[in-house]
């Protein structure tokens, strides 16, 4: 009688700082091949951060064109875009991206170079754009997109050419007249699992500036600045938009873009799974295997894996999550409905460096999955 293969899913976000979704779902796709007569699919995804864009290129249909614009120090870089008709895809990770930029910059970083993307994607035809925004290094409230993109931004009456991360206290006067008229006929998709406002205790500056490099004594400073060029730009849309939740994602991009365009805030991995149609790979499927580099009390609320589990349980299918590090209570993990979440810290040999140990890490994780998938053939 012959024996049907298992039928095995597997679609990891990055593992920062090690692997992409790619190079994860391909290491353990390997590992599993070669142990067992098993069928294995990947897809590689993304939550709206680094990657995502790389992501879509596979699922959809559109052509990848280079862009010369800026990074967020102003210097000359080539982004990658996705274009499809009037239909745009731009990564700002790709373009004014944390890793691209050394914190300790931190305040001379602008939009800029975004801005002139979404320009000169506007002049190959696009108006409708769906927008990456995680991993920027940005906090300048999307101003430096908007001075690229023809608006006029005034310090203490006059014109000002390089609006930055540190200097929204200095802004008396926006004047957007060329923008609104030119650009009246464009929207935008934002794709993000941030639910923060623009400022305030929970907004874009208190929350992610640190880690993009502000120092913590000027927390409070910047995100005065940020809530003035709030005020500013309201006084020309008369739309606030501060406190709308995620308006504070990308540094406050969302919340320029939500003042003055057509434009709306999708949860990045629910969108991902809709265009990959991740359910009916799911339902043709035994196992699901899912991952990414952290997984924590954060993951549990809109993140990647959790929207990889829904799925999984909709159709009653077993789902594992492999992390590169787990630092949330195990227990309530599996309460959620995971068959099992392994940490591939727990397969460390303190003798070799953390990092180059990487992969040996990964393949024992997986290896100690297949063990319980199927356990009878190593008793």
């Amino acid at each position: 009688m012959k024996t049907l293969k298992k039928k095995i899913l597997i679609a990891c976000d990055s593992f920062k700082g090690y692997f992409t979704s790619e190079e994860a779902n391909s290491i353990i796709k390997k590992e599993i091949e070669d142990r067992g007569n098993y069928e294995v699919y990947t897809i590689a995804l993304g939550d709206g951060g680094e990657g995502t864009l790389s992501a879509l290129e596979n699922i959809i249909d559109a052509n990848a064109i280079e862009i010369e614009t800026y990074n967020a120090l102003m210097k000359n870089i080539t982004a990658k875009v996705l274009v499809d008709g009037t239909n745009g895809y731009i990564e700002v990770a790709n373009i004014i991206g944390i890793t691209m930029t050394p914190i300790s910059m931190f305040e001379k970083t602008t939009t800029y170079g975004v801005g002139i993307v979404i320009k000169k994607m506007y002049e190959l035809g696009v108006r409708n754009f769906t927008i990456c925004l995680g991993g920027t290094s940005t906090n300048d409230l999307g101003l430096g997109i908007l001075e690229a993109m023809g608006g006029s931004i005034y310090f203490d009456d006059c014109l000002i050419e390089n609006v930055t991360s540190s200097n929204l206290n200095h802004i008396v006067n926006i004047n957007l007249n060329n923008i609104i008229q030119r650009y009246k006929d464009i929207s935008f998709t934002l794709l993000c699992d941030v639910k923060n406002p623009t400022y305030g205790e929970n907004g874009c500056t208190m929350i992610y500036a640190k880690q993009k490099g502000a120092k913590v004594e000027k927390l409070k400073q910047y995100d005065e600045s940020v809530k003035n060029a709030v005020n500013k730009l309201n006084d020309v849309t008369n739309k606030n938009t501060a406190f709308l939740e995620g308006s504070g994602a990308a540094g406050g991009i969302a919340c320029m873009l939500m003042s003055l365009f057509d434009t709306s805030i999708e949860s990045g991995i629910e969108y991902m799974l809709n265009v990959a149609n991740f359910s009916s790979l799911v339902i043709e499927s035994d196992i699901v295997i899912t991952g990414e580099g952290s997984i924590d009390e954060q993951s549990l609320s809109g993140k990647f894996i959790t929207g990889i589990l829904d799925l999984a349980k909709k159709s009653e299918k077993d789902c594992y999550a492999i992390g590169g590090i787990v630092i949330a209570n195990k227990s309530n993990l599996i309460n959620q409905g995971w068959k099992d979440i392994v940490n591939t810290c727990d397969f460390h040999d303190e003798n070799i460096d953390l990092h180059e140990d990487k992969i040996e890490r990964l393949q024992e994780a997986t290896r100690y999955l297949i063990k319980e998938w199927d356990y009878d053939k190593y008793i």
